[in-house]
């Protein structure tokens, strides 16, 4: 009986810290995405004084990334919460 339960306290012991390491990644990453959502939006903001032309392409290119990141943050809070999570 024994060998049975310390058996299921390794076994339970390893997915726990398979779970706690790919928790530990998505928050990593949901950081990283965060930082580069802020640093996007910041360079929005910037592309204002740039030329018409140069500003019309450099705000279709960052809000194609931002719309981009944003997916990538909404997929990983909803994996992590097990529900899809809206804004």
């Amino acid at each position: 009986m024994e060998d049975n339960s310390s058996f299921f306290a390794n076994r339970t012991s390893s997915t726990m810290e398979t779970l706690q390491e790919e928790h530990n990644t998505k928050l990593e990453r949901t950081r990283v995405l965060k930082n580069q959502i802020k640093d996007v939006k910041r360079q929005l903001e910037e592309t204002k004084n740039d030329n018409v032309y140069d500003k019309i392409e450099a705000t279709k290119n960052l809000s194609e990334k931002y719309k981009q990141l944003r997916e990538e943050y909404n997929l990983l809070l909803g994996q992590k919460s097990g529900t899809k999570q809206l804004n």
